[in-house]
């Protein structure tokens, strides 16, 4: 309606002027449902016109996201080559650094045959188990001097 008042600036005299020409022309019998009908007629067009612009809005959101999502998909792909390329640089120079030497390979096969630690402690008789200073006390007493402790 705001469009269409911006358009033909229609004041109350112009109107007034409109609805007393259309009595005349019309008649009194006709113009209730005349009236009618170019009030269905106008509803129509500003739904139309309502329907138009919110598609025009809708299009040009979507050409705005778009664009953001291209320029978004651009930088992503900027960010994933330049990581690849130091990722690539990073391999290429640890690599280099990684090359044993024929000494390292050396010592390497020296190391690959002995034996692991846990394969040490099995054979070398370390303590499994911790002992209390009194547990300890009582192992050791010659078997003479100990002394059955009941407890009952």
């Amino acid at each position: 309606m705001q469009s269409l008042d911006l358009m033909l600036e229609l004041g109350l005299a112009k109107l007034a002027l409109i609805a007393l020409v259309a009595l005349v022309v019309i008649g009194p019998e006709r113009l209730p449902r005349v009236a009618r009908t170019a009030g269905m007629l106008l509803g129509r067009a500003q739904r139309c016109l309502n329907e138009i612009r919110d598609e025009v809005n809708r299009e040009i959101e979507l050409k705005e996201l778009q664009q953001v999502k291209t320029e978004f998909e651009q930088s992503a792909r900027c960010v994933d080559q330049t990581l690849h390329a130091s990722l690539r640089e990073a391999l290429m120079t640890s690599s280099a650094q990684r090359m044993p030497a024929p000494a390292r390979r050396r010592n390497w096969h020296i190391r690959r045959k002995a034996p692991p630690l846990w394969r040490k402690r099995m054979t070398v008789r370390h303590r499994a188990y911790v002992q209390s200073g009194a547990a300890r006390m009582m192992r050791h007493r010659p078997a003479l001097r100990r002394r059955r402790i009941h407890f009952f």
